[in-house]
């Protein structure tokens, strides 16, 4: 008995995204020609969800993979395309953010407020003086 493949979830941040996996060409059978037909991956609102290994293969190893598209390990595939594909507005807020957060500890750190049993710009105690530092 074949094993089971567990459902797999992918989201794109283009809505309509289709990639080619196999593609379709005309041959000769019998003096006759026929199409084969190829084979495709349609994200439909951004989301593709397959069970199908070839198609999981192909999609894992394509070299958009985490770049155009991601694998969502979440049920909660709203949330995902929210994290993953964020607005410019909301990530460069969130730089800023952090840059704001990064120049306050750097501040800090020069008042000498963050470090353990020293207040002041470096200033040590006397006992601190009198020992050589070797």
């Amino acid at each position: 008995m074949p094993e089971k493949v567990k459902e797999q979830t992918y989201i794109s941040k283009i809505l309509n995204l289709t990639l080619i996996n196999k593609s379709s060409y005309s041959k000769e059978v019998g003096g006759k020609f026929i199409v084969v037909q190829g084979s495709k991956v349609e994200f439909n609102d951004g989301v593709f969800i397959t069970s199908d290994p070839s198609e999981i293969e192909f999609l894992d190893n394509h070299g958009n993979c985490g770049n155009v598209f991601i694998k969502v390990k979440s049920k909660d595939v709203e949330k995902a395309k929210e994290d993953k594909f964020k607005d410019l507005e909301t990530k460069e807020k969130e730089i800023a953010d952090k840059e704001k957060e990064v120049k306050r500890r750097e501040k800090a750190l020069e008042e000498g407020s963050e470090l353990p049993g020293k207040k002041g710009k470096g200033k040590g105690n006397k006992k601190d003086k009198e020992k050589p530092a070797f």
